[in-house]
């Protein structure tokens, strides 16, 4: 597991440096303890164990439409992770669109393009015959 991107999102709501600085120094080692134990006992990495199910069709239905949305600049998701999971996806048979926006933050794409995003989840429901309210 990589802990930074973890750790960002875990502290993300922080604003003093300060206080930033503290939880940083206390949540990685609990975090580098956590993933060791998790190596140690056999058991795949947090990330890991949300990220396989998704790819599994008695799960996530291969009929459904995906749409990767995506950043370039984002510090917790790498857009590499978000492509190479789409990619096993629609190696599974998925059906996958990759949306990639250039200079926003995790789950940050409606504030930074609006217009874009809107158009995007319209066209996913229009692919999915769901009535657009």
């Amino acid at each position: 597991m990589e802990l930074e991107p973890t750790v960002q999102a875990l502290l993300l709501p922080i604003k003093s440096t300060l206080f930033y600085i503290i939880a940083h120094l206390a949540v990685t080692p609990f975090l580098f303890i956590w993933a060791l134990l998790d190596h140690i006992r056999g058991r795949p990495d947090i990330i890991e164990a949300v990220r396989q199910p998704l790819n599994d069709a008695d799960i996530v239905p291969k009929e459904i439409q995906r749409a990767y949305i995506f950043s370039d600049e984002d510090t917790i998701v790498q857009d590499w992770a978000v492509e190479a999971h789409g990619k096993e996806a629609i190696e599974r048979g998925h059906r996958v669109t990759f949306y990639r926006f250039s200079g926003s933050q995790h789950v940050a794409h409606l504030q930074h393009d609006r217009e874009r995003y809107h158009q995007i989840i319209q066209e996913l429901w229009r692919t999915e015959n769901i009535e657009m309210i």
